[in-house]
């Protein structure tokens, strides 16, 4: 499970001079992809996207504090490694 990775860079990306911490996302997946929501880097209510092995979809809508699974049918045999955040509810 490679959550700390993402868990770092979203707080990184999310909040200004944030300071890192690892965290859980909560899946058995390896995690590539992530993007913040432009409108919102600034913030500490930052909305996060991150995706990765086994067609995995996870979400902050707080600046990576918590994460929630955000899974899509058919999709677990893909790979995804590359994600861009346009909103709350879309990636």
């Amino acid at each position: 499970m490679r959550i700390v990775s993402v868990c770092l860079l979203a707080a990184a990306m999310a909040v200004p001079l944030a300071k890192w911490k690892a965290g859980s996302v909560g899946v058995e997946s390896d995690l590539r992809g992530v993007s913040v929501c432009p409108d919102e880097r600034a913030t500490s209510k930052a909305v996060v996207w991150a995706t990765g092995s086994k067609g995995t979809v996870v979400r902050s809508v707080d600046g990576g504090e918590h994460w929630e699974a955000r899974p899509i049918a058919g999709a677990a045999d893909l790979d995804f490694r590359g994600v861009q955040a346009f909103g709350a509810q879309t990636a």
